[in-house]
């Protein structure tokens, strides 16, 4: 009975453990928030940059 009580301990003890590392590790609503916008961003980007490429391409080269 002592054998089984010492084994839930511990491991009980290495629950708390893994809750501690998943709190510190947690994405926020905002950290997903500002993740999104900024690759949206960068999605955007790039786009304009492949139209005005396309662009002055069909104009300058030919």
């Amino acid at each position: 009975m002592l054998e089984r009580v010492k084994k839930l301990e511990d491991q009980v003890a290495a629950i708390g453990t893994d809750i501690a590392v998943i709190k510190a590790t947690i994405c926020t609503k905002e950290d997903l928030q500002k993740e999104i916008n900024g690759q949206t961003w960068k999605i955007i980007i790039a786009l304009v940059v492949t139209v005005l490429i396309a662009v002055l391409s069909k104009y300058f080269i030919k």
